[in-house]
């Protein structure tokens, strides 16, 4: 006989959407993993979550093709973990690790299921619900043994991206049917800002169009998959949304300031905003450079100041909506334990990691409920401290 799980809260299902780039991660395996996921673990369990979706990009980090292997047995610490295993009995994971594919796109979709909580995935080519009974793993490697239909996944086409040979950006789509509410989760990783001074030169960039772009691709192939039926969807990812440069460097031009331009020997652009009659110089950027007077003013009031500055979400696609964002930005943080709010000297801070949610999905949320925050304040997550959406579905 079929053991009866308990019957939920009638409130509905406690969710946590959890979004993290963790390239650095990858590439500093045994500092940073033990401190990563002791965070999440904590995050998860004071949310009291009883469904959680951990959306991962750059998995295996820049040296994916020799440290890909890592994040199988990630993944497993993570389920294993006594104060995981003890709430969570179930749990599904897709990774993309196939690293000589023209499709390879690095995500991950990691989803843990509570032991008291009904949820089922689906199979996108049987076109049904499936029980999640165990932990289940899927990539590359299993893949070659027993295929699993429960996912969407693509990687952009060149043109979306024409600044560069080849990017591993894309997208990874599930579906859950979670105490009868069902909602599309969706791993996104948009394109980066190639050259800061090229993002000062026109605004909106040509990176943002890109995204913009990229994401209204990701938008309409997810719609696609409706089967007529319009689906909540959550899209949680590293957008890679970037402040306006142009903007950015206007607020750093204080009265006695004015900008100047220096081309180099190699013909490339830096930007400084400088005192006009004195040595002072407030902000330089270049091409891979961004070195304000003061980084740690980007923290103050949790970046209360800059926000203006946010502007690629105030053109959002069409029924695409997010919470307030009242955190500080989530990169570039410095991949230092031992200092876990400086910032990295490459690309101006800003909220690069978000979740975003269509109409649908919006309508199956009570705001009161919602939690929409950053966190790993106070130690060192990488580059990217990740973010996280907390609600009743």
């Amino acid at each position: 006989m079929e053991k009866k799980r308990p019957k939920m809260n009638q409130e509905g299902a406690r969710c946590i959407a959890i979004t993290a780039n963790l390239g650095t991660l990858f590439e500093q395996f045994d500092s940073l993993e033990d401190i990563w996921i002791n965070e999440f673990v904590n995050k998860i369990l004071s949310d009291k979550a009883q469904f959680v979706a951990l959306h991962i990009q750059e998995s295996g980090g820049k040296n994916y093709r020799e440290d890909m292997y890592l994040v199988k047995g990630f993944i497993e610490k993570i389920c294993k973990d006594e104060r995981v295993a003890d709430v969570f009995s179930r749990s599904f994971s897709i990774v993309d690790t196939d690293v000589d594919s023209n499709e390879f796109t690095a995500l991950g979709n990691v989803y843990l299921l509570h032991k008291n909580i009904n949820a089922q995935v689906w199979d996108f080519n049987a076109s049904k619900y499936i029980d999640v009974t165990s932990h289940s793993y899927h990539d590359h490697e299993s893949e070659l043994v027993e295929k699993t239909h429960c996912f969407r996944r693509e990687r952009f086409p060149q043109e979306y991206y024409p600044q560069t040979k080849w990017s591993r950006k894309g997208y990874c789509q599930s579906r859950w049917k979670i105490e009868g509410k069902i909602a599309d989760f969706v791993n996104v990783h948009l394109f980066h800002d190639a050259c800061n001074v090229t993002a000062f030169k026109k605004s909106p960039s040509v990176y943002a169009s890109n995204r913009r772009h990229a994401l209204e691709f990701v938008i309409e192939h997810v719609s696609a998959s409706e089967q007529g039926e319009k689906v909540a969807a959550i899209y949680f990812g590293d957008f890679n949304f970037r402040l306006s440069m142009g903007g950015i460097v206007e607020y750093f031009t204080k009265d006695g300031y004015e900008v100047v331009e220096c081309v180099g020997e190699k013909g490339k652009t830096t930007v400084k905003v400088e005192q006009t009659d004195g040595d002072d110089v407030s902000l330089v950027v270049s091409e891979k450079k961004f070195l304000p007077e003061n980084p740690l003013v980007f923290l103050e009031n949790r970046g209360t100041s800059f926000r203006q500055f946010d502007t690629e979400t105030a053109v959002l696609p069409d029924g695409i909506v997010e919470f307030p964002v009242l955190f500080e930005p989530s990169y570039p943080y410095a991949e230092d334990v031992d200092t876990p709010q400086g910032f990295l000297t490459k690309r101006c801070p800003g909220w690069c990691d978000r979740i975003l949610l269509n109409d649908a999905a919006m309508g199956m949320i009570t705001t009161e409920d919602a939690a929409y925050d950053l966190f790993g304040r106070s130690v060192c997550t990488g580059d990217h401290k990740p973010i996280k959406l907390s609600f009743i579905l």
